[in-house]
């Protein structure tokens, strides 16, 4: 599939949804959805437009936000156990798990400093 194939794709969904507006509003519109679903493989496009004109994406009866329409086509991709070609990579998130000392010592800290804080306040004193 081409980028052609794609734009084409992108065309027919808006066909779907009986788009209203004049010849520079929908050439717009087709341009926002273009610059963001554009980055990603046709095939893809293709297949996304396909499954949002079978109200199968977004609120049936409405036209899918562009976002919607990516977020269904990165999920497809995931779904078939394809790598995400095109797609941004999220980073993984670690966590760190703290010893149980380190979260007494942290939690006096805070109570602390909020003691202080509250000092500070009946005292009088801006704290900006």
């Amino acid at each position: 599939m081409t980028s052609e194939d794609a734009k084409k794709a992108i065309l027919k969904l808006f066909q779907c949804y009986n788009l209203t507006g004049s010849d520079t509003e929908r050439r717009l519109k087709f341009e926002a959805y273009w610059e963001i679903l554009g980055e990603l493989p046709p095939h893809r496009i293709v297949d996304v437009c396909r499954q949002a004109g079978q109200g199968r994406v977004g609120n049936p009866g409405f036209l899918p936000s562009v976002g919607e329409l990516y977020q269904a086509a990165f999920k497809a991709a995931q779904r078939v156990g394809k790598p995400a070609y095109g797609y941004p990579k999220l980073e993984s998130f670690t966590t760190t798990a703290y010893p149980v000392d380190d979260k007494a010592e942290i939690a006096k800290g805070l109570k602390d400093l909020a003691g202080e804080l509250a000092a500070s306040k009946i005292m009088g004193l801006q704290t900006r």
